[in-house]
């Protein structure tokens, strides 16, 4: 009978993540905002929480699926193998059959980085029903992590090489004080800006801190390259310095707007934080 089960519980979950759609999501989780202000068994409650983000439901039904084959008040070492092996079927399932989605659709990567931190959250409390059985299920903890992070990584990458390939359409940043250089450098900037916000709404379905952190990566990066440009200059005009001056700081405006955007409360002695060369 558990043999038969076991091989249901797979096959249901194969079809499941076969089919899902990945643009069906849901918003899970605890604010991690309100931290400061808890106390005694609500600090230890935070701490042990899954924090506030958006997973596919996808993830979420087949967690119920995994539930399931080890709904028995002692689960077996085979059911705990049955569960392992449903998590190491989204690991190997969603990567490759959502492939071109993943690559091209911003907030599906760091949805599937979501969804496997979700699952690797929860292995802990599956494990320990059975612990002396759980070895095949807490296995998969490290590789969804893993999985997860190599999602967000990609993402945060591929979003880089696009800064980069603006940057370098720009030919330098030198003779800004000639208007048609100025038009140009500011056509491009305006591009990179637009990129930047799109991308950021879009990885807002990862937890706050995190989306706050990835936003000052990608800024950093933006800095870093505008300045790379600057170094490579070998004399600045006192007009062109001026030019630049006023340039760069507009760039520095617009990071710090869209940072109060989403943290209202910033003050400009946090921006180093989240985007050290500030």
């Amino acid at each position: 009978v558990q043999a038969k089960n076991n091989r249901e519980g797979l096959a249901e979950a194969r079809r499941l993540l076969l089919s899902s759609d990945l643009s069906s999501t849901v918003v899970i989780g605890m604010e991690t905002e309100k931290e400061e202000k808890w106390q005694g068994s609500e600090k230890i409650k935070y701490m042990f929480s899954f924090p506030k983000c958006t997973v596919s439901s996808a993830c979420l039904n087949l967690l119920k699926i995994v539930d399931s084959s080890l709904s028995s008040s002692s689960p077996s070492p085979s059911s705990y193998k049955t569960a392992g092996i449903m998590l190491d079927m989204f690991r190997s399932i969603y990567p490759s059959h959502f492939k071109e989605k993943l690559q091209t659709i911003p907030s599906l990567a760091m949805i599937y980085h979501n969804d496997c931190l979700l699952l690797g959250h929860q292995i802990s409390s599956l494990s320990s029903r059975c612990p002396e059985a759980a070895y095949p299920l807490a296995c998969q903890l490290i590789l969804l992590r893993e999985a997860g992070e190599e999602s967000y990584v990609r993402a945060l990458s591929s979003q880089s090489d696009h800064i980069k390939e603006m940057i370098i359409e720009m030919k330098g940043i030198g003779d800004s004080h000639n208007i048609s250089r100025k038009t140009l450098l500011d056509k491009i900037l305006h591009r990179i800006f637009l990129q930047l916000n799109n991308v950021i709404s879009a990885w807002r379905v990862l937890p706050k801190r995190l989306h706050i952190t990835t936003m000052g990566l990608l800024f950093q990066d933006l800095l870093n390259h505008l300045l790379q440009e600057l170094e490579m200059l070998e004399a600045i005009a006192e007009e062109e310095s001026h030019v630049l001056h006023t340039w760069l700081g507009g760039v520095s405006s617009s990071i710090e707007d869209r940072f109060r955007h989403y943290l209202p409360s910033l003050s400009p002695s946090d921006l180093p934080r989240y985007v050290p060369l500030w």
